[in-house]
């Protein structure tokens, strides 16, 4: 929903086009490094990122994807740096962090948990309101101190113009869908069951046009920045 923000020529605007009906997903957001690496804790990644020569390479998918606008929030909050590095999908992240190209990842938590439970990935910092069920020794940024919860939010929407009565009887659905107990064991099975997060029509649509606004200042302090660095070259 963020495209027409921070993409050229998208063919749609969110508030003018979409009409929400759930959110399924919510993942957070988290930064990862590998088991073996020898920074323990986020307060660690920052004291190296703030005091290193050169920024820290963190990989992630796309520009302006959750992951790295999750990176984005942290450099803002903390006042740290770090060298972003774009894959086209969550596979080639994690070959680059197995692979000690880079030495951390943004990314969503559940990408990840096959890694962390296979002891090669340990991740410092997660982004959710509260510690995750499944991994509760990572702590929240929240309790760190900061005051940052995101991810990916995951859902349905239908074109603008669909009869509110199609709206209403599909977002009701979805909702007893995410609560009945057979689809809750088949996601705990797949390791989502945790990241189930319902949202009806309503709620989902202002919390998109909440992320817009959080994208929207976040481009624009960025391009400020940006603004301000040329001015200096001069």
């Amino acid at each position: 929903v963020t495209h027409e923000l921070t993409r050229k020529n998208v063919a749609y605007k969110f508030n003018e086009d979409l009409v929400p009906i759930a959110r399924v997903v919510m993942d957070p957001s988290a930064l990862f490094v590998l088991a073996s690496d020898s920074i323990k804790s986020f307060k660690h990644l920052l004291e190296i990122a703030k005091n290193g020569e050169r920024p820290i390479n963190c990989a992630g998918t796309a520009y302006w994807g959750s992951d790295f606008v999750h990176l984005k929030q942290v450099e803002t909050y903390t006042g740290s740096s770090f060298n972003y590095i774009p894959f086209d999908g969550v596979s080639e992240v994690r070959n680059v962090l197995l692979g000690k190209h880079v030495r951390v990842v943004s990314g969503g938590l559940s990408n990840f948990q096959s890694l962390i439970r296979a002891g090669k990935v340990r991740p410092l910092v997660v982004a959710s309101e509260e510690r995750s069920a499944v991994f509760p020794n990572v702590p929240t940024y929240k309790e760190l101190g900061y005051p940052l919860v995101t991810g990916s939010n995951r859902g349905f929407a239908f074109p603008k113009g669909t009869p509110q009565s199609c709206v209403s009887l599909l977002s009701k659905t979805i909702m007893q869908v995410l609560e009945d107990p057979y689809f809750l064991q088949e996601a705990e099975k797949m390791g989502l069951k945790e990241f189930i997060a319902p949202l009806n029509s309503a709620d989902f649509k202002n919390l998109l046009l909440e992320l817009n606004d959080v994208v929207g200042e976040l481009v624009n302090r960025l391009a400020a920045k940006e603004n301000e660095e040329e001015k200096t070259k001069y």
